[in-house]
């Protein structure tokens, strides 16, 4: 007990004297494993209780040594205290997602050293099973473009990247091919992040190599490695599975285990399981140049290829490199290098300072480990690296500013499939904002100054956002400091979200008026000469309407299930615009045959108006792909 109280003591000063420090003396602090631990375990303790993240690690080398590698939480939970096992970073495997990615960019690059590939050819040339559609003649899709996320694709995951059926789950070239995504962009234009393409690069890999990919990442980069707690196979081999940190979803006061995730259809893209310990191998490996412990994955050259190539829509921006993300935390002399990933259940930090000699992972669990990973993030490098750089800016007025107010929408996402209508859900909105005489643009609730043409930093802090312009003059996309990885293009007013929210309100809304006022006058339109047949048209078309947007909301509550396989109440919401669609067919005949002077005005303005409204929401199903069953079937 005694001591117990000395350990918590000693944290708590560790806290006091963090909290004086000033952020020149932030390489000694990072160095102290004792006040490190103190400040982690105060800020990471207190929002995995309350955001209800069961399950966290963090592992941090700095200078040549493990300054932190440590787990917070239980690796599984059981009624009995005694069985519950804690994390350990060691041995507990998380599911790090995309930073799966870098084994498989680390992987082509090893084929590229052998000769076997070249990053600006056809990818094409390494296809056997199926071919990427020719969708630009005389603009290939190369190696070079899915490493940077310049292909040019459309993204998805509706009913397919994710499941938890193993009989849904296909081989890597099957998956592949039922897949493939349009080829919405030229290649090398714009980016946009994707899953598929990354998938591609791992077959390409594997058809190269002669192994499957989890084999060849298993013998290549593992084991040469030592990473004994790391595996891209789902389920986890029987000497690994106890070793799975279990996910869990807190609900009614409670944590529910899941089931485990399945991304083996696209293992290159996320499938990876790995324990902290085994991760920071790999990631001091690509700090030092390529080695660990005097065991070579890449060459030297080859890393800094991967770093000083890439992709930038703005040189004053971190921009891709070849699989790295160049990310932006802290002040602006730090430059890191790495891969978020994120799965629906855990949250992962890969980030990698050469000029620092830093490596620092971190993953949390749960639907609240999303919050955990983002306070880390915040929380941590701008602790630890500060910004001591002051930056000129540049007075503007509001109307200098107008022409960059607007919705911007990613090309990362779907539009081909029913799931387009999600861009707009993740779409960003720039307003603007004054303080006497200057302006400012609003962006996710910060102010940001110009500090050079195009170019915004935000007031009293870290992030930059880059404009660009299309061949006149207008701005026509933007791209956010560090995540250069998608790009947003600005909307046209019918796509933006504030239109798109006005549709989605007006158009049940009526129907439900409609509704209403039918069923109150039903005996006055069944006995009116004429008036019957509108009645029925627009009965059908109001029914159809709300049930199509019930179903479609339930759908989208069934977050993250429908990623598992499509829902049922997908498919069938899909069913009523199509019936709706029948209905406004039948309701335009019903007025054309009927005589307009044996109607009452009231009935005329509702049968006019259900059809101006009902050809409308016909061609916003149409134009977001929602007329028909537009997505892939698992």
């Amino acid at each position: 007990m005694i001591a117990m109280i000395k350990t918590r003591l000693c944290r708590l000063l560790c806290l006091l004297s963090l909290s004086v420090l000033n952020h020149n003396s932030y390489s000694i602090e990072l160095n102290d494993p004792v006040q490190l631990e103190a400040y982690l375990d105060g800020l990471i303790e207190s929002s995995m209780n309350k955001h209800h993240s069961p399950s966290g690690v963090v592992s941090i080398y700095k200078d040549g040594q493990h300054v932190l590698s440590k787990g917070y939480g239980w690796q599984t939970l059981s009624n009995d205290k005694h069985a519950a096992l804690p994390v350990s970073p060691e041995r507990s495997m998380f599911r790090p997602g995309s930073i799966s990615k870098l084994f498989t960019w680390v992987a082509v690059m090893q084929q590229v050293e052998s000769g076997k590939l070249d990053l600006d050819t056809d990818v094409n040339a390494y296809l056997t099973r199926f071919q990427v559609e020719n969708s630009w003649p005389g603009q290939p899709v190369t190696l070079r473009h899915l490493m940077t996320h310049t292909a040019g694709f459309e993204d998805g995951a509706l009913g397919y990247l994710i499941l938890d059926q193993p009989e849904l789950v296909l081989p890597l070239a099957e998956a592949l091919e039922k897949y493939q995504p349009e080829r919405v962009n030229p290649p090398g234009q714009h980016t946009a992040y994707s899953n598929w393409g990354t998938a591609l690069a791992g077959l390409i890999v594997a058809n190269v190599s002669g192994e499957t990919f989890e084999t060849y990442i298993q013998k290549h980069i593992f084991d040469v490695l030592g990473m004994q707690y790391a595996s891209f196979r789902e389920p986890l081999p029987p000497s690994l599975d106890s070793h799975a940190v279990q996910a869990y979803q807190w609900s009614s006061g409670a944590y529910k285990a899941k089931p485990y995730e399945r991304i083996s259809s696209f293992a290159p893209a996320g499938s990876s399981a790995v324990s902290a310990d085994d991760v920071m191998k790999f990631g001091i490996a690509l700090l030092q140049k390529g080695q660990y412990q005097g065991r070579r994955i890449l060459r030297e050259e080859t890393v800094q290829q991967m770093l000083d190539q890439g992709f930038s829509h703005d040189d004053r921006t971190r921009g891709m490199g070849l699989g790295f993300i160049k990310r932006r935390f802290g002040n602006e002399s730090l430059k890191l290098y790495g891969h978020e990933g994120a799965s629906a259940y855990f949250f992962s930090h890969l980030g990698i300072s050469q000029q620092e000699n830093l490596v620092v992972f971190a993953s949390f669990s749960g639907a609240g480990g999303r919050i955990v990973y983002k306070e880390f993030l915040q929380n941590f490098y701008a602790r630890f690296f500060a910004d001591n750089n002051t930056v000129d800016t540049i007075q503007t007025s509001r109307q200098a500013l107008q022409e960059y107010r607007g919705n911007y929408l990613p090309w990362r996402g779907s539009f081909s499939k029913a799931e387009a209508l999600l861009r707009v859900l993740n779409g960003k909105t720039v307003e603007l904002t004054s303080s006497g005489e200057n302006a400012f643009l609003l962006y996710e609730q910060k102010r940001y100054e110009m500090v050079d043409k195009d170019l915004f930093q935000e007031q009293d802090g870290f992030s930059r956002i880059a404009f660009q312009r299309n061949p006149e003059n207008q701005i026509s996309n933007m791209v956010i400091d560090g995540r250069a990885y998608t790009q947003y293009y600005k909307a046209p007013f019918f796509e933006s979200k504030t239109f798109t929210l006005i549709v989605l309100l007006i158009v049940p809304l009526f129907a439900l008026v409609t509704l209403i006022h039918l069923l109150y006058q039903k005996a006055q339109y069944l006995n009116g000469p004429g008036s019957k047949p509108l009645y029925f048209a627009q009965i059908g078309w109001a029914i159809s309407t709300l049930a199509f947007f019930s179903l479609m909301t339930l759908s989208l509550l069934s977050l993250p299930t429908i990623v598992n396989g499509i829902p049922a109440s997908l498919t069938l919401a899909l069913c009523f615009p199509l019936l709706g669609a029948l209905a406004s067919a039948v309701l335009l005949s019903a007025l054309i045959k009927t005589p307009t002077s044996t109607l009452e005005t009231k009935t005329k303005v509702f049968a006019y108006s259900s059809l101006f409204m009902g050809l409308f929401s016909l061609y916003f199903y149409q134009y977001w792909n929602l007329l028909g069953f537009q997505y892939f079937s698992v």
